[in-house]
């Protein structure tokens, strides 16, 4: 073999060998940020089924998705933010806080909902509501106190929204 043929082959050897190397340590970076952020976002899932309406009472940040079985996250609680109340009463899932009085702006309760059908969903108080990626035939929305609605990617035939307060409504469709 010839000598630039050689030298070829070991500078190739070295480049995919730091190739492999810059792999690695990316990849262990990104590791301990995902470890960090899931340390900071915890969330508890609860056992809760057989709803088809929300209500939303107190500061809450919620992200409702379309799927098959029902999943509530709930973000484990942080020292000094009051414990919420959560409860089913006849198919309408009820979220709100014990003592409002207890929050500040910044004590926003995070929680996620996976869920298969969604016919009212109502926010006040002051919480962030995000639909993605729902069809269904109907849906009634009330937002009160300075609550926002984000809809993502839906497909509602008919759709009903009463508001009040200072609330604001963002509808987006990413699929063209």
């Amino acid at each position: 073999m010839k000598t630039s043929k050689k030298l070829l082959i070991v500078v190739a050897g070295l480049v995919i060998a730091l190739l492999v190397t810059s792999l690695i340590a990316w990849r262990i970076d990104l590791e301990k940020m995902m470890a960090k952020y899931n340390a900071e976002n915890q969330y508890e899932l609860l056992e809760i089924t057989d709803f088809k309406n929300l209500d939303f009472s107190g500061n809450w940040l919620v992200r409702i998705q379309k799927g098959r079985e029902f999943k509530i996250e709930v973000e484990v609680q942080k020292t000094g933010v009051p414990k919420p109340d959560i409860e089913n009463i006849q198919g309408t899932l009820y979220f709100k806080f014990d003592d409002q009085a207890g929050l500040s702006d910044s004590d926003q309760k995070k929680v996620r909902i996976m869920m298969p059908e969604l016919k009212t969903l109502k926010a006040a108080d002051r919480t962030t509501i995000e639909l993605n990626g729902f069809q269904t035939d109907s849906l009634k929305v009330i937002l009160e106190n300075e609550s926002s609605f984000t809809g993502i990617n839906n497909q509602i035939r008919a759709t009903t929204f009463n508001t009040s307060g200072n609330t604001k409504l963002h509808l987006i469709d990413t699929e063209m």
